[in-house]
């Protein structure tokens, strides 16, 4: 810690990075991990306490490759996409975050795909930071594709379903699992992504 923020190295002190957006710039007097639950406690100067999850932290393979983190699962809904019972609550729309370490900031193209390789959604972000990143990805995937797609699930379905556009005009994501491949210059790296 010092008295602007929190910076860790990765190359035993011949670099330093911020560790996040999320811990303001503040004097940080004290750390602490808590073997346990895996998290690094932070005590700053004002008498604030941040908890940061360092499992990502100690996953990490190289500074130099870049790396998605696990994503994990998220429950489908018939919602998505619709605006429910009252229009002035907008769309649901949900959002699923990504976490991924980058060895330099500036564009990532990103690929979401099917089990057989069909291209489900493109598209690309800018890493504002050189490291720990977080991009934001709202489950839909491209109008093509859906046609495609709800084939492709029907085939080995005991029961059909129907991929069709939502209330705001878009496709969503049914149940099923799916390859998330981000690539940055010669980088690549890849993680499932599970709809339940």
């Amino acid at each position: 810690g010092t008295d602007n923020g929190l910076y860790i190295s990765m190359d035993r002190g011949q670099s330093f990075m911020t560790i996040g957006d999320s811990l303001p710039s503040v004097a940080v007097h004290d750390l602490v991990i808590q073997e346990e639950a895996n998290d690094l406690v932070i005590g700053t100067h004002g008498r604030s306490i941040y908890r940061a999850n360092i499992g990502q932290l100690q996953s990490l393979e190289s500074v130099d490759s870049l790396m998605i983190f696990e994503i994990g699962s998220r429950r489908h809904s018939d919602g998505w996409g619709n605006s429910g019972w009252s229009r002035w609550f907008g769309y649901n729309e949900p959002e699923m975050e990504i976490k991924l370490f980058a060895p330099s900031t500036g564009k990532i193209d990103l690929e979401l795909t099917s089990d057989s390789g069909l291209v489900l959604q493109t598209w690309e972000a800018i890493l504002p930071y050189k490291g720990f990143n977080t991009i934001t990805y709202d489950l839909t995937l491209i109008e093509d594709s859906a046609e495609k797609l709800e084939s492709e699930v029907n085939a080995n379905a005991e029961e059909e379903i129907t991929i069709k556009a939502a209330d705001n005009g878009l496709f969503y994501l049914p149940v099923g699992s799916y390859t998330l491949t981000a690539s940055m210059g010669d980088l690549r790296s890849t993680q499932p992504i599970v709809i339940e």
